[in-house]
């Protein structure tokens, strides 16, 4: 962990984009508690059509002991999938640093480094690198397509061994045409600020992660994209 310093938070250069202030501070303010009853008890299942045990295998199936969990939210999947003689190193990744203290003592248990980073901008290249990279229900709350911020997948490939694992779920706008509930729902949310995937399709997605990683797994459910990518 040399690379990293548990005890304080290490950050990037880069300030908050203005666009995404409201999203910042929905996930600031909400008790862990509440963010996970209502995202994975109700709305992923529910509205977005996704059963958060899907969710769930993909964590099981993919995350390793050298941990980079990017947009950590509320720990929920950390906390279900972790154990303390599994892991060897996490690092938990925000540009919200009230969620990284929240979720920092969550995890408390599991020692976890933390870092405050901007994503669409380059990680620090003297890093370690890491067996697995998680990021779930992030990107749809980052603005532009998956094409014009291709550098997210570029710095999360730069942060993977040889071998890695890149890991998550994303909410696409276009498969929610079918039922009115999501996409009401969908367009309330970038309507607000909370969601920034109006540009966001399927076909984006795959080309992205298939011209950064070499071995790319990608399947819809409900309005979820899940992918699985090795570098």
């Amino acid at each position: 962990m040399s690379d990293y310093v548990s005890s304080e938070i290490k950050t990037s250069s880069v300030t908050q984009p203005p666009s995404t202030w409201l999203g910042q501070l929905y996930f600031s303010t909400m008790s862990h508690h509440l963010y996970d009853l209502g995202l994975y008890r109700l709305v992923s299942p529910f509205i977005w059509r996704c059963p958060t045990q899907q969710l769930m295998d993909n964590y099981v199936e993919n995350i390793s002991p050298n941990h980079l969990e990017i947009g950590v939210g509320s720990g929920y999947f950390l906390t279900q999938t972790l154990c303390e003689d599994f892991l060897r190193r996490l690092v938990l990744l925000d540009l919200n640093s009230r969620c990284l203290e929240k979720s920092v003592k969550r995890l408390r248990e599991f020692a976890p480094c933390k870092l405050q980073q901007n994503i669409l901008m380059p990680f620090d290249q003297a890093q370690v690198k890491h067996s697995s990279v998680g990021m779930n229900y992030v990107l749809h709350c980052i603005p532009g397509s998956f094409r014009t911020n291709q550098r997210i997948f570029a710095h999360v490939h730069s942060v993977l061994e040889d071998g890695g694992v890149f890991f998550g779920a994303t909410l696409l706008p276009h498969p929610v045409r079918d039922n009115f509930v999501s996409w009401l729902f969908m367009k309330l949310l970038n309507a607000v600020g909370i969601f920034r995937n109006a540009e966001h399709c399927l076909a984006d997605l795959q080309h992205t992660l298939e011209s950064t990683f070499r071995d790319v797994e990608l399947s819809v459910v409900g309005s979820a994209a899940i992918f699985r990518a090795v570098k």
